[in-house]
């Protein structure tokens, strides 16, 4: 019994030694050292090597050797030539050479391309609706033109879509292929089965609690008995979603009950968000140094999708209260209507500023991306300050009663942390005349900005602003707190907050009326998940007036910084130089703040 003990122990000892050599062994790393393309005459050996997980190591992308995903790159290369209509294409063979010792691999693929089909004939099948013409016009491939998987999926997709914004929603299409070796050609030929035309029926909508049936019916683009269209469904499902008081939103038809049934009932799932939003907020800027934010929303007022808010803010440099009221359709219409009203004071460089009033927004959305905007603002002035500038009387007070024209066009796709699109806005206020007031000028300002990626985790940005304002009437200087100023974290960096441009006789900033400020570019680069560093150049000025532009010179500021993208925001480090530094300036500035610098 003892002596089968012990040769049970040895045998169980040598196994679990054997296994965890074996698990030694499973487990070394072997870096790629080199991966080399052969017989790509077509595509370059980047291009190929773009398809692969399996890439050269290096400091910046730690790649290790892996079969499992190295067989699907030989998956992947042989998927892209047949998309590219290279059908005939394959992996010849491939090498994988270990260096045990040194713990790197090298990788040989060579690739036999064949050659590319072209398309010889598209017909179809099935189709009495609609004709062959009207459907040829709707694809992308072409007789005489290279044949594309992809394009040959996406114009199955197209005619589907076709089919469905037409009431045909039960509409089948299915391309087939013969494919001629000998001459490299291929014809195309899409099955069709229209099926019945599709009209709507009634409304069924699921999951509502507090938002009243009329809110989600305003913003629907079909109607009972009319025929059933895919693009609307679409269309209406994404502005419910946009209305911002569901977290999701599915529209879809219920399935038929009889096989020759022409109406569908259409079925309306939602999830409504918490109407209630208490938020509180703490934070640290280099210009407003420690501040405190609270705000109360409501988002869904009895269920009618209006919202009412109050907020209030404080800093070492301000503090600001404000209550909003918000219509999202006024007089039953798509205009949108925003009141607000605030108080204010704030600390400016050379001066105190406190003001309180109003604005009433009138806003309508044309299509996906623009909008028109009308304002009128009324507020009241109060300019303070302990050393009076030349340009500020002691407890100057006034009012500026405004109207402002807005246009936006915005295709960006995320406002806050932008990789893709562009923004554009012209803004032309006009204040006093017939509006009265003691203010009396008018301003135009021109933004533009565009955001693209050049590579893998590299987005480039670049932001231009153009301003320019002037005053009539009796009045001859138009109010600091209404002109241009230009430096800081959001506009030139490099420079102090407000400090490019005019000065008066105590060094301190006195804006002016017309604004050029460009941030010529800032790349981003995401290195680490939420982790970002970008490079920036920004260049700017603020002129007096135009007689003032024939000493043109533009400030220049360029810098390092860091994004966090945390769940309060862009969390944004920067420091800036002046390229320009004048005798007396400091060579940078540091800053913090929230929310990218454009």
């Amino acid at each position: 019994m003892i002596r089968f003990l012990v040769k049970l122990f040895f045998i169980t000892t040598i196994i679990f030694l054997i296994s965890r050599v074996n698990f030694c062994y499973t487990q070394q790393k072997y870096k790629v050292e080199k991966v080399e393309i052969m017989g790509n005459e077509n595509y370059s050996d980047r291009s190929i090597k773009k398809l692969m997980l399996t890439r050269k190591y290096n400091w910046l992308a730690r790649n290790y050797y892996q079969p499992n995903l190295f067989k699907g790159d030989l998956d992947a290369i042989t998927n892209f030539y047949i998309n590219e209509g290279y059908l005939e294409a394959k992996i010849n063979s491939f090498e994988v050479k270990l260096d045990t010792l040194e713990k790197k691999v090298d990788i040989e693929i060579k690739i036999e391309e064949g050659e590319r089909s072209q398309i010889a004939g598209i017909s179809f099948f099935g189709n009495h609706v609609v004709s062959d013409s009207v459907l040829l016009k709707l694809i992308k491939s072409q007789i005489n033109k290279p044949f594309k998987k992809g394009v040959l999926e996406g114009d199955t997709y197209k005619l589907l879509t076709y089919y469905a914004d037409r009431g045909y929603i039960e509409a089948k299409v299915e391309p087939s292929l013969k494919l001629n070796q000998e001459k490299h050609e291929v014809l195309i030929d899409f099955n069709i089965k229209e099926g019945a035309q599709v009209r709507i029926g009634e409304f069924k909508i699921s999951g509502t609690k507090k938002t009243k049936t009329l809110i989600i019916l305003r913003e629907l683009e079909f109607k009972e008995g009319e025929v059933y269209s895919y693009g609307k469904i679409l269309k209406s499902q994404r502005q419910l979603y946009l209305t911002g008081l569901f977290t999701s939103v599915f529209i879809r038809p219920e399935e038929k009950s009889t096989e020759f049934q022409t109406t569908r009932n259409i079925r309306i799932d939602i999830d409504e968000k918490k109407n209630g939003e208490l938020n509180f907020g703490v934070g640290y800027g280099t210009l407003d140094r420690l501040r405190g934010s609270v705000e109360l929303l409501q988002n869904n007022l009895f269920g009618t999708a209006r919202q009412v808010g109050l907020s209030a803010f404080a800093s070492f440099i301000a503090r600001r209260v404000e209550l909003s009221f918000t219509e999202p359709w006024l007089f039953s219409t798509k205009t949108k209507a925003d009141l607000n009203g605030f108080i204010e004071k704030r600390e400016e460089p050379g001066y105190d500023l406190q003001r309180y009033g109003g604005k009433f927004t009138l806003g309508r959305r044309f299509g996906n991306y623009t909008n028109l905007n009308l304002a009128y603002r009324y507020e009241i002035v109060k300019l303070s300050t302990q050393v009076p500038p030349s340009s500020i009387k002691p407890n100057e007070k006034g009012n500026t009663r405004s109207l402002t024209f807005t246009i936006i066009r915005d295709t960006r796709d995320d406002i806050v942390n932008t990789t893709r699109g562009a923004y554009s806005s012209l803004d032309i206020e006009s204040a006093g005349a017939f509006l009265k007031g003691t203010s009396t000028f008018i301003k135009f300002t021109l933004r533009q900005k565009y955001f693209y990626p050049i590579m893998k985790r590299f987005i480039l940005g670049t932001s231009v602003t153009v301003g320019w304002m002037g005053n009539y009437g009796l009045e001859k200087e138009i109010p600091i707190q209404e002109r241009f100023f230009t430096g800081g974290a959001s506009s030139v960096r490099g420079f102090k907050e407000k400090f490019i441009g005019p000065q008066n006789e105590f060094d301190n900033p006195v804006g002016g009326n017309v604004l050029l400020n460009i941030n010529l570019f800032e790349i981003r680069y995401t290195f680490y998940k939420k982790m970002s560093a970008v490079v920036y150049m920004d260049l700017g000025n603020v002129w007096k007036d135009r007689s003032s532009l024939k000493n043109f010179h533009l400030r220049e500021g360029m810098g390092i910084g860091l994004r966090y993208n945390s769940p309060l925001g862009i969390l944004r480090f920067d420091y800036g130089i002046k390229l320009d530094r004048r005798v007396g300036e400091s060579f940078g500035e540091l800053y913090f703040s929230v929310g990218q610098a454009f």
